[in-house]
């Protein structure tokens, strides 16, 4: 009975150890909570128990219940076989347990052992933030930073969207094309401003260094009217140079015709009708296909207005050239409405007049000034347009092309205006 009180009395140490060991609780001293399965069968592992220790005694059956005193402490009244027998099954039952909750948690795991352990250290993590969790939430914080960030970065770019845009500047540029103009005869610049409220002044000049280039006059913001000088001996270049108040300039060009020349040098940017000059055999009396020609200088018209005149001024790089040649004029031709077009020509020696790749009017032959008339039915744009004309014994030249827009009541000279140089 000593044995088994001294047992008694040293299972609360033992109990303690069991505990640290796998985590299992205690109520009061007297009831074991073991917290793994694995110890839910304690009668066989004291069994077990019984015989490894050899005893001789009775042993309770597997599953027996414990006998307990009248108080109800489990060990006041029992034998000595049946504490003995009692000793080895909560030996057991803590061996067993400890063992069990060992395993599940593995050798070395930070994990913490038994249910309710875990849910204890499971509710300490959720109020301090496990590593794995913190980092998820930093991870989210991270990523809820950039969010705001970004929100701060849409909410500039909304303000700086609801401010005002500053208009973009455009290239200062000549709107007008290069043009041909005779003495006396007058037309309109414009230029592109780089903003609404641009100025600009405009300055006139000559790379021919002539006396006499002609004048100026502001007609609006970004436009002027050029006049050329009433006589012109000579052909020359005219230059007018635009500066806006930005400081850029932009420079529009022209060129004016002398009175005797029936065109200027071909520089392949002036606008208008483009005249490819060739010889004649002696004795022509009908137009040659120029296709057919190489052609000998080219030439450059705002118009066709060569009235019945003397001609011994030649050609540029054929200076005497003036008899027994011909000149085939090609552009575009540019009409403003749909409708009914009626042309004229007048010439000496012949000529012809095409539209769109169609004779209109045929004049051919050697003859003096005739005119010849034609009708041709025009939708509104540009129309591919080519007059022949070839000149036989010297010395009188004449070569005009009119026309009568739908609702005239006269021919008029055709304006350098509606001309363009042919398509490439």
């Amino acid at each position: 009975m000593k044995n088994s009180l001294a047992w008694v009395m040293s299972l609360p140490l033992f109990l303690s150890l069991a505990c640290s060991q796998g985590d299992v609780e205690m109520s009061g001293g007297a009831r074991v909570a073991a917290t793994s399965d694995s110890a839910a069968e304690p009668a066989g592992s004291g069994d077990a128990q019984a015989r490894q220790r050899g005893s001789t005694d009775q042993e309770p059956a597997s599953g027996d219940a414990v006998p307990q005193s009248a108080s109800g402490d489990g060990i006041g009244d029992v034998s000595v076989v049946e504490e003995q027998a009692y000793e080895e099954t909560m030996v057991a039952v803590i061996q067993d347990g400890a063992d069990s909750a060992f395993e599940e948690s593995g050798s070395g795991d930070s994990a913490s052992i038994g249910e309710d352990a875990g849910t204890d250290a499971n509710d300490t993590v959720s109020d301090s933030g496990s590593p794995s969790e913190s980092g998820v939430d930093d991870s989210a914080s991270s990523e809820s930073g950039a969010d705001d960030s970004a929100s701060s970065e849409s909410g500039a770019d909304d303000s700086a969207s609801n401010e005002p845009e500053q208009p973009q500047a455009l290239a200062f540029l000549c709107l007008s094309n290069a043009s041909i103009l005779k003495a006396g005869d007058s037309q309109s610049f414009s230029w592109q401003l780089p903003y609404d409220d641009s100025t600009m002044s405009v300055e006139i000049y000559s790379p021919d260094m002539v006396t006499d280039v002609g004048s100026i006059m502001a007609e609006s913001a970004n436009t002027v009217r050029y006049t050329a000088p009433a006589m012109a001996s000579e052909s020359f270049a005219v230059r007018l140079r635009a500066m806006a108040d930005n400081g850029d300039e932009a420079e529009c060009a022209l060129s004016v015709q002398a009175q005797a020349d029936i065109g200027v040098e071909d520089d392949g940017f002036l606008d208008g009708l483009v005249g490819n000059v060739f010889q004649l055999a002696p004795n022509t009396n009908l137009l040659p296909d120029f296709s057919q020609m190489q052609a000998l200088s080219s030439i450059v018209v705002g118009n066709l207005d060569i009235p019945n005149r003397a001609f011994d001024t030649g050609f540029p790089g054929v200076p005497d050239l003036f008899e027994w040649f011909g000149i085939q004029f090609s552009g575009r031709i540019n009409v403003a409405a749909d409708g009914w077009y009626d042309f004229k020509i007048s010439s000496d020696d012949g000529s012809k007049l095409f539209i769109d790749g169609v004779m209109v009017i045929d004049n051919d032959g050697t003859h003096a000034v005739r005119e010849k008339t034609g009708r041709v039915y025009l939708m509104a744009g540009a129309h591919d347009i080519t007059i022949d004309y070839f000149q036989g014994p010297r010395y009188h030249i004449a070569l005009q092309l009119f026309w009568m827009q739908p609702g005239d009541s006269a021919y008029q000279i055709i304006s350098p205006e509606v001309f363009d140089r042919p398509q490439p």
